[in-house]
């Protein structure tokens, strides 16, 4: 457990004020034993994004899972922005949560506030390919399908030049 220094003997009244003076205890306790979501930055006052990784395609929703370090000050509040726009806050030093994202590329940011006001933060960009279906390509006298994800050169009579992300179906 965390290091807790008594302060005063508390002698709760009635029942209810001893259940909620063990579960505060209880929840101070838990939350400075937590473990870390990942091997996060060494470096103080840092944000690392554990999940998902940078540069990597993702499919929707896509969970998003982000610890701290501060060795000066506790964090207080984490807040997650999708594409510039705040999508989740918690007050807590670490964070795990589900985002939808629509098909492209997304930024996540992770920005954390410490009790000092000091603010950091750490962004990753992701692709997010889900939600595009089949593409077809008429090629006379017949046609074939693109499927998304891989790279596929079509040369035909008018087309010169053709390059989809698919697979080439005959």
């Amino acid at each position: 457990m965390g290091p807790f220094r008594l302060v005063r003997t508390v002698r709760p009244s009635s029942f209810r004020a001893l259940l909620l003076l063990t579960l505060v205890f209880c929840a101070a306790g838990m939350a400075s034993a937590a473990t870390p979501p990942c091997t996060l930055n060494p470096a103080s006052p840092s944000v690392t994004i554990c999940q998902p990784a940078n540069r990597g395609s993702v499919t929707s929703p896509v969970e998003v899972v982000a610890g701290t370090t501060d060795d000066a000050n506790p964090v207080t509040t984490m807040i997650v922005y999708l594409d510039n726009a705040q999508v989740y806050k918690v007050s807590a030093s670490q964070l795990s949560t589900s985002l939808t994202l629509s098909t492209g590329q997304h930024n996540i940011t992770v920005n954390a506030w410490d009790s000092s006001g000091a603010v950091f933060k750490s962004t990753v960009i992701v692709s997010n390919g889900t939600g595009a279906g089949p593409i077809s390509v008429a090629l006379a006298p017949s046609s074939a399908t693109l499927a998304p994800s891989k790279t596929q050169q079509i040369h035909g009579h008018r087309v010169e030049y053709i390059e989809h992300r698919g697979n080439l179906d005959s």
